[in-house]
């Protein structure tokens, strides 16, 4: 399009542990590609991801994006910005086991459809490497929603979920899972 722009400008750091990436950006609300309308069509916003390895079992990363709509803006504030969060932790016990924790946060209230989520969770997963490589599974989810546009799609979930996976034949694997809520 040569006469609405969508613009970017990045910047990156990497060390033997640590990486860190950023990203501006300023894209037209009618800025179009050759495909249709330009994807993050209307946004201004900033985008920054890390990943951090402090030891050998333990890894981190996460996501901070804050921008504004100005396609779909919410209609109380044109100019409200929006947050998104996301943040993952792994460990590794052993060679065989490991936990997690991750998070999801956004605060979506300067769009069209303005939300508020929140969602923590943590998991295990074992591995038995003399019963045909057996991976099993447990994990735990909380989850809230808010939509202030429309109050009748908000709620509250706690979701267990487990399950196993192991190798029947060659790159064949058989999966079970099974959810509670």
């Amino acid at each position: 399009d040569s006469q609405y722009f969508g613009n970017l400008a990045t910047l990156s750091y990497s060390m033997p542990k640590f990486y860190i990436s950023s990203e501006g950006r300023d894209i037209d609300k009618n800025f179009h590609s050759m495909s249709g309308i330009g994807s993050r069509a209307g946004e201004l916003g900033f985008l920054s991801f890390f990943s951090y390895t402090p030891t050998e079992k333990l890894y981190m990363n996460g996501q901070l994006d804050v921008f504004r709509d100005r396609l779909f803006p919410s209609l109380e504030n044109e100019n409200r910005w929006n947050e998104d969060l996301n943040l993952n932790a792994t460990y590794a016990f052993n060679p065989t086991a490991s936990g997690s924790f991750d998070c999801i946060f956004q605060n979506e209230l300067g769009r069209l459809s303005e939300i508020r989520y929140f969602s923590p969770g943590l998991g295990f997963n074992k591995t038995f490497q003399n019963l045909k490589r057996l991976s099993t599974f447990l994990n735990y989810r909380y989850q809230h929603n808010q939509n202030f546009t429309s109050p009748g799609l908000d709620y509250e979930n706690h979701k267990v979920t487990t399950g196993l996976r192991f190798n029947l034949a060659g790159s064949l694997y058989y999966f079970l899972r099974h959810e509670f809520n």
